[in-house]
């Protein structure tokens, strides 16, 4: 929660399906290799060059990488963010994975708080899963990574070869990883680049009077929800739609995903730059391929869920636009007049 003068503005992120391009460069992308432990005939040397060269492993001080070593939950959590462009942000207080873990509550990631405890490949499906909006638990969890062809198993692609109860070793983390930033970028239209430009720009809706189809749904979709929890229903404020989806299409079209813009700074500085007048102020994100889907990962995550049930906003813009490598752009920005 961020406080100011007058207002209480509350904020949220979801980065449900959302993949940040770090130039893949794979296979071999370091022809002599970055670790004396592991070589050219390793099965996951490729994999772990690629780990190495964006910063989401490192070897220890001997120059080792010890792809056999297990895997605690602190050091796989770590791992896996900083694949999604999270960095260490810690001030030198507390203990080095503690930004991790505040992340993976934001997230509503299934983190047992565990640190030092080994994380067992049945905890990873779990966590996987959740940051892709399936809050599954144990075989449902595995067979969501079976299906989307992120493992093959240990020993055959079902739920028993998976080998949930098995310990995560640190080559097989980097693999995971590898397996779903790897699927999902193949899956999606390539990044513009000057060799590949972006043929069609992505387009906020000419009409600023009324609400796309999307748009409606996702209303009505908040709504249902505070409805049943003895809410008002949200009022749609045309020019906050305006803002929201020009947000939208500033993700978009500068590649990024986060409440601060470079073009237009946090979500309150924004509104206050537009002259929106509010006593409370909130704003979900989200990046998904379906208002659907969008809606249920909102839902299933506190910070955001207490957003669209916060009694104090009264009134609503939400800004839908396509064009992202990974599907549409979600923006809902809430206020209380």
């Amino acid at each position: 929660m961020i406080s100011g003068k007058r207002v209480t503005r509350t904020t949220a992120v979801f980065l449900t399906l959302v993949m940040l391009s770090f130039g893949m460069g794979f296979p071999g992308w370091a022809a002599n290799g970055t670790f004396k432990d592991v070589g050219p005939s390793f099965w996951g040397y490729d994999t772990i060059e690629w780990g190495a060269q964006n910063r989401i492993v490192s070897g220890f001080a001997d120059g080792s990488f010890r792809p056999n070593d297990i895997v605690t939950e602190e050091q796989f959590l770590a791992m896996w963010l900083r694949a999604f462009g999270y960095r260490d942000a810690n001030d030198g207080g507390g203990r080095w994975s503690d930004p991790y873990y505040l992340a993976a509550a934001e997230l509503a990631l299934p983190v047992t708080g565990k640190r030092n405890a080994a994380i067992m490949r049945l905890g990873v499906a779990e966590i996987i899963a959740a940051f892709h909006g399936h809050h599954a638990r144990g075989n449902d969890a595995v067979r969501f990574l079976l299906d989307q062809g992120w493992s093959k198993g240990k020993t055959a692609p079902t739920v028993e070869g998976f080998g949930g109860q098995d310990p995560l070793k640190r080559a097989e983390a980097v693999q995971f990883i590898f397996n779903v930033i790897h699927s999902r970028q193949s899956a999606e239209s390539p990044q513009p680049t000057p060799e590949n430009p972006r043929t069609t720009e992505p387009q906020v809706p000419a009409n600023a009077d009324q609400l796309t189809e999307d748009e409606q749904r996702m209303l009505q979709l908040v709504n249902e929800e505070r409805v049943r929890q003895g809410l008002s229903p949200l009022q749609v404020d045309m020019e906050l739609t305006r803002l929201a989806r020009l947000k939208s299409q500033d993700m978009v079209e500068n590649q990024y995903f986060s409440h601060d813009s470079p073009t237009y700074g946090s979500p309150f500085e924004m509104m206050e730059q537009y002259g929106i007048e509010y006593r409370a102020a909130g704003e979900n994100l989200a990046g998904n391929r379906s208002v659907e889907a969008a809606h249920e990962a909102l839902m299933n995550s506190e910070g955001h869920r207490a957003n669209i049930l916060n009694a104090s906003f009264t009134h609503i813009g939400i800004g839908i636009v396509e064009g992202s490598p990974y599907g549409k752009i979600f923006t809902q920005m809430f206020i209380g007049k």
